[in-house]
């Protein structure tokens, strides 16, 4: 393994600092200010939209009002198994055909669709410029998918002889294009033109006309007071689960789902970053590891390197190159067979005149004086005036022979 180095410049460091920063500041505001609020927004009839045509007023009633209320986007027949499902204006599809064929399907009321929408709103989509009654065959079909013997008529004005089985009595509804059912129901709500609620079979009910839960009907006359009613009386103030799948708005939530939504979505974007951060570091440390020194090596050559880088250390290097100039002249003197008693200033006279074609002692003597003059003097200079011993000496014995 390579040396340790660090793999990211000053500034690249700092660039993803400063990312890493923005985008815990992001993931910050956005769960504070954005919510975990479904991107489901329309102008459509959803229990989601401020629309006319919207029900959005409808669910935030029931909820001051006190009943339990859930927005379904997954298994809405088997998350109201205790209390009652409402699908809010179904189209006939395979969504719609799929919910009420379960064999599971708990107590429901079906709201019958009524209106479309010809026009959306150029300022904002979330709201509608024109708006058109449907086909009353096209909500049959969607009223004969839970009874084949339903059908649907409109009526001019509000109906007359209204009545009654303990719902919302002495509530007629205020809307306008009155929508009722006839045939094959068991009325709740009816009057002489049609029937307003009524029950299919035992824990299935269908709500033949929207207005009195759109955001533009609810607060019209009395609606608002008939639809507490209706609904006290179909949950006793049990759970109430509105499913949005027939909408398209089904998501079935998951960890891998909530990971690529905001602000979920930056935790895996800095798992990711952390994993690229790390492969980036892991290039400078490719290749087979570097063995581990041992404490101590063997071997004479470490132990004489340990005692010189510890003189040298200590200063007593220049101790040690004096000695060695001695004990290479008395080699040398020992060579030519001088006496031992011989003067220092003779012996050096007689060395000049040995040597005097080959070395140059005087050069050798200031060499040694120079660097064994300071303790503080560099490594290198005393290893010079050794090696200037050495030669010395060389060249002295090789010419003694």
């Amino acid at each position: 393994m390579t040396a340790s180095r660090n793999p990211f410049s000053e500034r690249v460091g700092a660039i993803l600092l400063a990312g890493c920063g923005l985008s815990m500041l992001a993931g910050f505001l956005g769960a504070v200010f954005w919510g975990d609020s479904p991107n489901v927004t329309n102008n459509a009839s959803t229990s989601y939209s401020t629309s006319a045509l919207g029900h959005a007023a409808f669910v935030e009633l029931l909820e001051r009002t006190g009943f339990p209320v859930v927005r379904s986007r997954f298994r809405s027949a088997e998350r109201a198994w205790s209390g009652l499902l409402v699908v809010l204006e179904p189209t006939d599809d395979d969504r719609f055909d799929e919910l009420v064929s379960d064999p599971e399907l708990p107590s429901a009321l079906i709201v019958l669709p009524k209106w479309e929408v010809v026009r959306d709103h150029p300022l904002d989509d979330r709201w509608i410029a024109e708006a058109g009654l449907r086909p009353t065959m096209e909500v049959e079909s969607v009223a004969r998918t839970i009874d084949a013997s339903c059908s649907v008529v409109r009526i001019d004005g509000s109906g007359s002889n209204w009545s009654s089985d303990g719902v919302g009595e002495s509530i007629p509804p205020s809307v306008s294009d009155l929508q009722l059912l006839t045939g094959g129901v068991d009325p709740w709500i009816d009057c002489d033109e049609g029937v307003l609620l009524g029950e299919v079979r035992e824990g299935l009910w269908i709500l033949s006309d929207p207005d009195v839960l759109t955001n533009h009907g609810i607060a019209r006359g009395d609606n608002a007071s008939l639809v507490l009613s209706i609904f006290e009386e179909l949950t006793s103030w049990a759970s109430i689960v509105i499913d949005e799948t027939v909408h398209g708005f089904e998501f079935v939530p998951s960890v891998w789902t909530e990971l690529r939504r905001f602000p979920f979505v930056l935790v895996m974007l800095h798992v990711m970053g952390l994993v690229v951060a790390a492969l980036w570091c892991g290039l400078y440390r490719f290749g087979p590891p570097v063995p581990t020194a041992s404490g101590v090596a063997a071997g004479k050559s470490v132990l004489i390197d340990n005692a010189a880088q510890l003189l040298l250390f200590g200063g007593h290097s220049g101790h040690l190159v004096r000695r060695y100039w001695s004990q290479a002249r008395r080699r040398v003197r020992e060579a030519y067979h001088l006496p031992r008693e011989i003067a220092d200033d003779e012996l050096a006279d007689t060395f000049r005149r040995i040597g005097r074609e080959r070395t140059d002692y005087d050069a050798v003597e200031r060499r040694v004086a120079r660097a064994t003059a300071d303790r503080g003097i560099d490594g290198s200079e005393l290893l010079a005036a050794a090696r200037a011993v050495s030669a010395w000496r060389e060249e002295m014995l090789d010419g003694s022979r």
